[in-house]
């Protein structure tokens, strides 16, 4: 399906993409951002922090993305600077929508958690006259 992707491999995740997807959703994130020269972070709740040490180039960023891109994708991605697309981590419940988008310095990314539970408003905190 265009603009749906799933991860190769199965579980347990395997590629650095899925092993860092993965702490995101182990750590209740919201969103994984990805920026060129700096470490992933993971935002939670309107916090930003970083999720893993490790600080990934330009290239290594592109090599993670490229493949859960179909060729129409990466197409799109030069030619309107910014492409939105799913992907899901076969064998699991983990989904995401992506944004992949240029920006200095090479290739960027934002995941965003798509969870697989709803809340009620009791959970979610809204007033009575919401329910209404």
């Amino acid at each position: 399906m265009e603009g749906q992707q799933q991860a190769q491999g199965g579980a347990p995740p395997t590629s650095v993409l899925d092993q860092i997807l993965t702490l995101v959703v182990q750590r209740e994130g919201d969103d994984l951002i990805l920026s060129p020269g700096r470490r992933p972070t993971l935002k939670r709740m309107g916090r930003v922090l970083p999720i893993v040490e490790n600080v990934f180039s330009a290239e290594q960023i592109q090599g993670f993305l490229r493949p859960i891109l179909s060729a129409s994708q990466v197409e799109e991605l030069e030619g309107r600077r910014d492409v939105d697309l799913s992907y899901e981590i076969l064998r699991t419940t983990m989904r995401f929508r992506v944004n992949v988008f240029h920006q200095r310095g090479g290739w960027g990314a934002v995941f965003r958690v798509i969870r697989d539970r709803l809340f009620n408003l009791d959970a979610l905190g809204l007033l009575d006259s919401v329910s209404a």
